[in-house]
């Protein structure tokens, strides 16, 4: 009898995980996902945030929004459990600051090796901030495509055109305003001709 009332418990708590951990799936049979409520031509931030994050291969998740035209950009740890995900979406592309959910979602503009994205540690009127930014800087030199990228070690300053600050607080980007603000060349994207 021990021995039945183990295995019984045993199949309930396998059951219970089993339909837990499964994917959900919409109506017409296709798994849904973060990006299942986007459509192009609609408020994709107001589709993202808030959204659970259900982690996967990036090759099947493109694949399932092809619509969209979802493509993956790279993404930056912001802290331990806590990332910035880009994402190319409808001839766009976002920053999503992301963990378990999307908490909060930005269109990042454009950018180029002249005008290169970024994510680090920056200074405002000569003084370290405390938290990660995410901008595009003005590189008025910037690398040739053939050069290697910039080494870890290039602290040359370069000015923001746009920014925006990590709250890992309150779990937002928030815009930054960019006078005096200045962020070493060492730590832009690597499309962009980072590390």
């Amino acid at each position: 009898m021990k021995r039945l009332a183990i295995t019984v418990v045993a199949c309930l708590v396998v059951s219970i995980l089993a339909a837990c951990l499964q994917p959900s799936w919409s109506a017409d049979g296709k798994r849904t996902d973060e990006f299942s409520d986007v459509r192009c031509g609609k408020d994709v931030i107001k589709a993202l945030v808030g959204k659970p994050v259900r982690n996967g291969r990036v090759v099947a998740i493109e694949a399932a929004h092809r619509d969209i035209g979802l493509q993956h950009t790279g993404a930056s740890e912001v802290k331990s459990g806590l990332s910035l995900v880009g994402w190319k979406i409808c001839d766009g592309e976002y920053q999503l600051l992301q963990a378990s959910r999307i908490y909060d979602v930005i269109q990042f503009p454009s950018h180029s090796r002249r005008q290169p994205a970024f994510f680090g540690t920056c200074t405002l009127n000569g003084k370290r901030l405390p938290d990660a930014v995410l901008a595009v800087l003005d590189n008025p030199e910037p690398s040739n495509p053939t050069e290697p990228p910039y080494s870890p070690e290039d602290s040359t300053p370069l000015a923001a055109i746009v920014a925006w600050r990590i709250d890992e607080v309150h779990l937002r980007i928030v815009k930054l305003p960019i006078e005096g603000l200045q962020c070493p060349r060492a730590e832009i994207f690597t499309v962009d001709g980072g590390m």
